[in-house]
């Protein structure tokens, strides 16, 4: 090598006297740019000529005595200005004419310039080979768990010097079409054209790899730049050093978060949880390829916990696929994809490896269901790609997802098993209520009160176990805190259903209920208990113990009630209602609750006489899973006479609740005003009761409560009593019940 000349005053983007792993990466990059200027015939815009005589400046002045004979050459000088012809080769390499003129050089192939370019690529090369450059063993690495073949090795240690050197990928701007692009790395990847289209074509080893944004989508790059553009992850692989292939494998792989250390009860979800035990255990063992589960639901019902706990529970290991970079911004779908790539290669140094794709929603783009989804779908989505990181999965695949409806059928029809994962019941709720707010403080009835709220999920119970925590020296009891926390949220969705403990101003007492029919209500709490499955209306007048006694009922059956109103079941949406019935009965443990419809007249009205389709669906839907359900369902109803007659038929039981008779009306007065429903009563408060023919239960409660902090007497009572009669609808005696 000459002795290279005093540096010119220009501003070079890097220098042979940086750190060598600067220098080096530079090195290699310039030499890229000079051949694919030189080996490209033509085709290169004016305005890239001096910046690419730039970009391989520092090597032409490292040969100053070559350099300016090739300037001061008959022909190369007949091109230069008069005042040029005798100044210094520093102030040559300052005029843009001169820096434009060796551009152009370098892509004509002039021959005056031949012997320096040659001599230029030949220094490059021996410095480059002078000593091991840090990047190359990270390719190495990459090379051999990839097993990527000799011409997308060259490209990637190309690519890779991008994350060492001051240089970028935009000083290969000046090749700007596809098909030049594909030219240039053949150039680099020392191949043929066909062998450089072949390394971007969907499925070989350098497109699955992960480590190139080209792969996350469209392979149509124009510019030789967006070739070599490295995906985060794989900037991340290629731009630092590691100590051996485990590192490597260590800095890729994500093992899923711990999560809660206390098992969850998975009893509603019983059969799929035991059904993907034995798919996860077989495909691992038989290394089967393709194997995808889609687990979808509504937001914080705890499908992530269940599959961390899944995964667990067979021994093997899962691993996420980020949803956030290192810098804890939130990644990009491309980010996604690529670290999810590059997964599944590592994962296969890792014995029973699952992946974990939680938060999918955003990995399937698009709405498939929009009208003019096809129409302006970009390349970008296109459905190959995506389907392929599906078919060609090594290890088994758990998709989490919010929604399903905008993926395409075609992404649905390829997991091997979906499961719309449900609300917890009833049961599991309570489970979960207790086990993070009793030890806090919380009432048995605020407890009560939180499980029985559907958006009671375990996200939800979690973050009001937390306020609680931090409530602390608030002032607020533990019962003021939850209830605070979940009111709020709750009115958030939308949902403004009072959080309170539930409250009952008369104990329940089947002495006082008053059933026609030929089963009575003793009967039909020993026939339930025998088949454990079964469905009942009650009819009959409000007060009666409709609710009261589906609430002993479950008690008796040692199920747990489950409360549904009209309100939960109709919306203002089209379908949303008919899909509320399904999710209510889906929702329910047919072995562990009793479901309980009040003011069943509301919704299920008869369809011969509705006015509105949505009444009429919500009835049909109805119908369909009554037929099916396998537990047991009562609906309660103050007007029978309302209610679909095809509805009333499928009811295994119906029974009719009606007013205390004399006896119960005496023993109930007994009872509240003298303490002993055996006591002696007067005969005019006798006789005053039995006037009073159409007083319920709740008609009793009613007067309790008013009558809380008084001090009354019989008569009081008595007027009391009277006055909740005679506020009935139509103050007459009306006939009740089936008719």
């Amino acid at each position: 090598m000459e002795k290279p000349m005093r540096r010119p005053n220009l501003k070079l983007n890097w220098s042979f006297d940086d750190d060598f792993v600067i220098a080096g990466a530079n090195a290699r990059i310039a030499l890229a740019v000079m051949r694919c200027a030189r080996r490209l015939a033509g085709g290169v815009a004016d305005r890239f000529h001096d910046d690419i005589a730039l970009e391989v400046m520092p090597a032409l002045i490292q040969q100053p005595a070559a350099l300016l004979r090739t300037l001061r050459s008959p022909k190369v000088m007949a091109r230069l200005s008069a005042e040029l012809a005798d100044a210094e080769l520093p102030d040559l390499l300052r005029d843009r004419g001169v820096q434009r003129m060796l551009g152009e050089a370098l892509v004509s192939g002039a021959p005056a310039f031949k012997a320096l370019f040659d001599s230029t690529e030949r220094l490059l090369e021996r410095f480059i080979a002078s000593r091991p450059h840090p990047l190359d063993r990270n390719v190495d690495m990459l090379v051999s768990m990839l097993s990527l073949p000799a011409p997308a090795v060259r490209f990637l240690r190309l690519a890779a010097a991008f994350c060492h050197g001051t240089l970028q990928t935009g000083v290969f701007m000046f090749v700007e079409t596809h098909a030049r692009a594909l030219k240039a790395v053949a150039v680099v990847g020392e191949c043929s054209v066909q062998e450089a289209d072949e390394l971007f074509r969907l499925g070989t080893p350098l497109w699955c790899s992960g480590l190139f944004r080209f792969s996350q989508g469209s392979r149509e790059a124009s510019d030789l730049d967006d070739l070599f553009a490295l995906s985060a992850i794989g900037q991340r692989l290629l731009g630092q050093p590691y100590a051996d292939a485990s590192a490597m494998a260590s800095a890729v792989l994500q093992p899923m978060d711990i999560g809660s250390s206390e098992p969850f009860d998975w009893r509603h979800v019983q059969q799929p949880w035991q059904l993907m035990q034995t798919l996860l255990t077989n495909a691992t063992r038989r290394a089967e390829v393709g194997i995808n589960i889609l687990i979808h639901g509504e937001p914080g019902t705890g499908k992530t916990e269940f599959v961390r706990q899944l995964v667990a529970q067979v021994g093997l290991q899962a691993f996420s696929i980020a949803h956030v970079d290192r810098e804890g911004n939130e990644a990009t779908r491309a980010d996604r994809l690529a670290h999810l790539r590059l997964s599944r290669t590592f994962a296969g140094t890792r014995e029973g490896a699952v992946l974990v794709v939680d938060e999918a929603d955003d990995i399937f783009v698009g709405d498939h269901h929009h009208p003019l989804a096809a129409l302006f779908r970009s390349r970008e989505q296109s459905k190959a790609w995506m389907n392929d990181i599906l078919e060609r999965a090594p290890q088994p695949m758990v998709w989490i997802s919010n929604r399903v409806h905008h993926m395409d059928p075609a992404y649905l029809r390829r997991f091997t098993y979906c499961l719309a994962f449900p609300r917890p019941p009833l049961t599991l709720r309570q489970s979960m209520v207790r086990s993070r707010l009793e030890a806090m403080g919380c009432s048995a009835g605020m407890m009560e009160a939180i499980a029985s709220l559907d958006h009671a999920t375990p996200a939800l119970i979690g973050a009001a176990a937390r306020f609680v925590s931090l409530s602390e020296g608030s002032g607020l009891t533990p019962d003021a805190a939850v209830q605070t926390q979940v009111q709020g949220h709750l009115a958030t969705l939308g949902d403004h259903t009072p959080v309170r403990p539930r409250q009952t101003a008369l104990r329940f007492d089947m002495r006082y209920v008053n059933v026609a029919g030929p089963m009575s209500a003793d009967e039909l709490v020993s026939w339930l208990k025998a088949e454990r499955r079964g469905t009942a209306l009650f009819a009959g007048p409000p007060g009666t113990g409709k609710t009261q006694f589906a609430a002993e009922l479950a008690q008796q059956l040692e199920r747990k009630l489950v409360v549904k109103t009209a309100s939960d079941i109709l919306s203002k949406w089209y379908g949303e209602s008919e899909r509320n019935v399904a999710t209510m009965f889906r929702d329910c443990d047919p072995q562990e609750e009793l479901l309980f419809l009040d003011e069943g007249d509301v919704l299920l009205s008869d369809r011969g006489r509705s006015e509105q389709r949505v009444d009429r669906g919500v009835t049909a839907e109805f119908l369909r899973w009554l037929e099916q359900f396998e537990g047991i369902f009562v609906c309660a109803t103050n007007h029978a006479g309302l209610l679909d007659s095809a509805l009333i038929r499928r009811f295994t039981h119906r029974l009719t609740f009606l007013p205390l008779h004399a006896e119960q009306r005496r023993a109930l007065f007994a009872e509240l005003v003298m303490g002993d429903p055996k006591a002696p009563l007067g005969e005019a408060a006798c006789r005053k009761l039995d006037t009073l023919d159409r007083l319920t239960p709740g008609d009793f409660a009613n007067v309790r409560r008013r009558l809380r902090h008084a001090q009354p007497d019989e008569a009081r009572w008595l007027s009391e009593l009277e006055a909740e009669q005679v506020a009935k609808p139509g103050g007459g005696h009306r006939q009740i019940g089936f008719v």
